[in-house]
């Protein structure tokens, strides 16, 4: 009996850690995926108003720049907590 618990905590392990390499990997993929194609969706031209700057941009442009303002602050915090370790 004692086996049989170990086999099913053991499987229940490496089926968290297949399902957490997963989401690892594909979660973050299929974000890329759907960014891309929403930002290639928005082509428009739009008016920005940002404090005192007034600018007409293509919207893809300004969702690239936020996409990409938002992976490089997701960067610096990642290596922050890295740091701390």
């Amino acid at each position: 009996m004692t086996a049989n618990t170990e086999g099913s905590s053991t499987g229940q392990t490496t089926s968290s850690k297949l399902l957490g390499l997963a989401a690892r990997n594909w979660i973050p993929l299929v974000l890329i995926v759907v960014g891309v194609i929403f930002i290639a969706q928005n082509t428009q031209h739009v008016r920005i108003n940002f404090l005192f700057i007034h600018v007409g941009a293509s919207l893809w442009l300004v969702l690239t720049i936020i996409a990409l303002a938002g992976v490089i602050a997701g960067w610096f915090i990642g290596r922050n907590r890295l740091k701390r370790k």
